[in-house]
């Protein structure tokens, strides 16, 4: 059985924030953008190769924009999903805490447009916040593949 999601979700109808893709803070933070927008994009894409691998897979689409509305939906369902299907809790905890980690970065990122004076330290936060991502996805693609085992990460549990 392969669960796919799609329709639109709460980031589409406004209740949660998705970051301007495409406005410009300033031209001192281009490269710290450059590195959100790669680290976003190839996060996305992982955490949707990831999610096939569950014991009953969720399928997302891979989108153009892993900062646009219908792509924080597609992951806000799937964290929802998880928690609804038959996923060892380790499992489930380790992909629910790198979504957070995402959308946390997202929000972050989206807060610099709006406080321009704090702009690179929140565009370095979300930054890190891609990066624990990254890390969080490693350790999960470890253990849905069998090169982790549970015994080693039960503490994470959500």
């Amino acid at each position: 059985m392969l669960v796919s999601l799609g329709g639109v979700g709460p980031a589409q109808q406004g209740k949660y924030p998705t970051t301007r893709k495409g406005l410009t803070m300033s031209n001192e933070h281009d490269d710290l953008l450059a590195m959100f927008d790669e680290a976003t994009s190839g996060n996305h894409a992982h955490i949707a190769k990831i999610l096939l691998l569950l014991d009953l897979p969720i399928s997302i689409e891979i989108p153009e924009d892993a900062q646009a509305a219908d792509a924080v939906d597609a992951l806000l369902n799937a964290r929802k999903l998880m928690h609804e299907l038959p996923t060892h809790p380790v499992h489930r905890g380790v992909l629910n805490a790198a979504i957070l980690d995402f959308l946390g970065g997202l929000t972050l990122a989206n807060t610099a447009y709006d406080h321009p004076g704090d702009a690179e330290w929140l565009m370095r936060a979300a930054l890190l916040s891609m990066y624990r991502v990254a890390e969080q996805l490693s350790i999960a693609h470890g253990l849905l593949t069998g090169q982790i085992s549970i015994e080693e990460i039960e503490g994470l549990q959500d």
